[in-house]
């Protein structure tokens, strides 16, 4: 049951991770309610290029999001292949608060695109975060990446959840699924079980290598505990194919981690079968496969 676990902890994917603090860590944590302002210096790897920008109290799969206030611009150079294209994805979302309409303008290298989002045209409990995503292909060895928001002032756009990779439109299901480890790699590093909780369907069951079957209830149980246990360890995805309507990630882990004043190693591989629902690809099972090292109590 523990095998899991790591793979919530690093996930060994460069193609997903050119964009240097995607989710938008600092030194708040947690963040100020409701939110705290940033300055040039704060946010690592990126540039305050004008305010006001804030973090907010409001994370999605723990990714710290950002607020861009009226002409406030956050940016990042990013090392990119000339000639190669790319798609650069992050999440977009607005509050209720007039003017219900936001809008944010992302630049990648020679592409500059708008989008916008009104809260207002959705019922409360159906607005979400909004999965957006710029393809542009690279001219030079370094591309600029920039976001400016639109809107009154304290209720500007919110972003989240930046990352960068090749594109491939016959590999979206593909790179999908392994941007859902790294938000679990965000929520297990910050101790967010219920992010965790989210990623999962509500049958989701774990399968070990020995024993039955165990249900998301009681599996999620070990999860808390296992949080509270100062967890180190290593991911390798190995595999994303399709099954069926389904997708399966073969991974190997290698976790390490305190139980009751023990220090406790364990290896082994597994398959994760998502599933894809209207909220995204959750995980609806977990096979546990042969240990791939020792284990040991």
């Amino acid at each position: 049951m523990k095998a899991w676990i790591a793979a919530s902890l690093l996930l060994c994917a460069p193609a997903l991770a050119d964009v240097a603090n995607g989710g938008f860590s600092g030194p708040h944590r947690p963040v100020p309610s409701p939110r705290a302002p940033i300055t040039e210096g704060d946010l690592a790897s990126w540039r305050v290029v004008s305010g006001p920008v804030y973090w907010l109290n409001f994370p999605h799969c723990s990714a710290h999001s950002i607020e861009l206030g009226p002409g406030a611009e956050v940016a990042q150079s990013v090392p990119t292949e000339p000639g190669v294209r790319y798609v650069l994805r992050f999440l977009l979302y607005t509050n209720y608060q007039p003017p219900t309409l936001k809008t944010v303008e992302v630049t990648a290298g020679d592409q500059h695109v708008e989008f916008s989002d009104d809260a207002a045209r959705e019922l409360r409990a159906a607005h979400t975060w909004k999965d957006e995503q710029v393809v542009f292909t690279a001219s030079g060895p370094v591309t600029d990446l920039s976001w400016r928001g639109e809107g009154a002032p304290g209720d500007g756009p919110y972003i989240t959840d930046v990352w960068l990779a090749p594109y491939r439109p016959d590999q979206q299901d593909d790179i999908d699924i392994r941007r859902r480890y790294t938000q679990i790699v965000r929520a297990v590093q910050e101790r967010a079980a219920l992010d965790v909780y989210r990623l999962q369907t509500p049958d989701y069951r774990f399968v070990p290598r020995q024993g039955p079957p165990v249900s998301r209830l009681d599996f999620n149980v070990d999860i808390h505990d296992m949080l509270a246990g100062e967890p180190d360890t290593q991911i390798t995805v190995l595999d994303v194919r399709p099954n069926g309507a389904a997708m399966e990630a073969t991974i190997d882990e290698s976790l390490d981690y305190n139980d009751h004043g023990k220090r406790v190693h364990d290896e082994g591989r597994q398959v994760d079968t998502w599933v894809r629902t209207p909220e995204g690809w959750k995980l609806s099972l977990t096979k546990e496969l042969a240990p791939t090292g020792a284990a040991s109590p």
